[in-house]
């Protein structure tokens, strides 16, 4: 049972209902779309945001993440190419000349310095149309907040639900430096959603999820898990920072 709040919210291949809000960016780009995308994190070809666009509507572009595609090679088409890799920063960059700069589609999610990807590849040049990237909702919905890069050296320095990722403040100053515009986040608070305002449809009018309904407002629950992680406390003015080195 979903308990999704949006009404365009729905599952196809995504895992909390993003493939609705998708839906509804892409149906917003003005003019032919070229049915390309990059998704970094594209896992193992079971649960991501592209499948169905790939399979069911003939896009194509590149899907990147550590895993094996459990389904295989054979199955793809010749418009895709899975790259089984890690994502760093000084690497991120080199997908850019394997599609459009301006792709349609662009989903983000490695569960760790998310946010120094997206900012290099947009300092690249980089601007695909409609986008989805990961939040850490432990941020909170007011406060600026992300996890640098750092080397994997000894055990497991980032972890999937606490000190990885970006808040949804920082993720929104970044994009709309660029030039887009904020379209909310999904029920779950897993994922946010931005489009190009030249390229794309106003939007404002949609049904969008308040701020005043996220879980978390402030950014106490994050900064008691940092402070107990000697990793991180040493670093915690970086986290904790608005500073973007644009």
């Amino acid at each position: 049972m979903n308990t999704w709040k949006l009404p365009y919210e729905k599952q196809i291949t995504s895992q909390h209902g993003e493939d609705g809000i998708i839906e509804i960016m892409l149906d917003a780009i003005i003019g032919p779309r070229d049915k390309t995308f990059l998704e970094i994190g594209w896992g193992d070809g079971g649960t991501n945001m592209t499948w169905h666009l790939m399979t069911q509507q003939g896009w194509g572009g590149i899907g990147v993440d550590g895993k094996e595609p459990k389904k295989g090679y054979d199955i793809f088409p010749s418009n895709f190419k899975h790259l089984q890799e890690f994502v760093y920063p000084h690497t991120c960059t080199k997908y850019l000349s394997m599609i459009p700069l301006d792709c349609d589609f662009y989903s983000l999610d490695i569960d760790s310095f998310d946010y120094e990807i997206a900012k290099n590849q947009l300092q690249a040049g980089f601007r695909p149309k409609t986008v989805c990237v990961e939040i850490n909702k432990f941020f909170g919905a007011n406060h600026h907040g992300s996890f640098p890069y750092m080397e994997r050296v000894k055990g497991k320095v980032y972890h999937k639900l606490r000190y990885s990722g970006v808040s949804i403040q920082k993720w929104r100053k970044l994009w709309e430096h660029y030039g887009y515009a904020y379209f909310g986040y999904d029920s779950s608070c897993t994922n946010v959603f931005f489009y190009r305002k030249d390229v794309c449809k106003d939007l404002s009018n949609i049904e969008l999820l308040p701020l005043t309904d996220f879980p978390y407002q402030d950014d106490s629950e994050m900064r008691h898990t940092v402070s107990m992680l000697p990793n991180w406390d040493a670093r915690k003015d970086e986290i904790f920072s608005e500073d973007m080195n644009l």
